[in-house]
């Protein structure tokens, strides 16, 4: 693939310096800058959760937290399954990093690590992840609304 091509990019306000210095980076290097610059970090955590459910689930075992619900054995072994899966967060990275570097393109990922460290982008970003939890409830909402309409609504003339 593009392991080992190296890319000019540009890196400013480093430490003790604050001046632009040119360095050379591998487009894997520049691919993993990217996903913490969009913070992909973030994600692995949701992602950790959706397989313990999913285990969970296939074990017969009702969601974390559910009242009623008390086996210790069985909430030991899923804390030891989390404990393994969060052994996995490099993996989780490079599989992220790979698919930025083939789907924006090794020379398109210096000028868009460029924009993403940009303040106002990661503010926007921060926003974004901040946000996820009140859209999600709006967009469920909305669903359901829109679901109702359907079903139950006389068809317009």
């Amino acid at each position: 693939m593009t392991t080992g091509m190296h890319l000019e990019t540009m890196e400013t306000e480093r430490a003790g310096g604050g001046r632009a210095i040119h360095e050379k980076e591998s487009a894997d290097e520049l691919a993993r800058r990217v996903i913490r610059l969009v913070g992909v970090a973030a994600q692995f955590e949701p992602f950790v959760d959706g397989v313990l459910a999913r285990l969970r689930a296939s074990m017969g075992v009702p969601p974390a937290g559910t009242a009623g619900f008390d086996d210790p054995i069985v909430e030991e072994e899923i804390a030891v399954a989390r404990a393994r899966l969060l052994e996995l967060r490099a993996e989780f990275e490079a599989i992220e990093a790979r698919l930025y570097l083939q789907h924006v393109g090794a020379v398109h990922l210096p000028g868009v690590a460029a924009v993403l460290a940009d303040e106002r982008v990661q503010r926007l970003l921060r926003a974004q992840a901040a946000m996820a939890a009140d859209a999600a409830r709006a967009l469920g909402a909305l669903a359901e609304h829109m679901t109702a309409i359907v079903l139950y609504e006389e068809p317009r003339r």
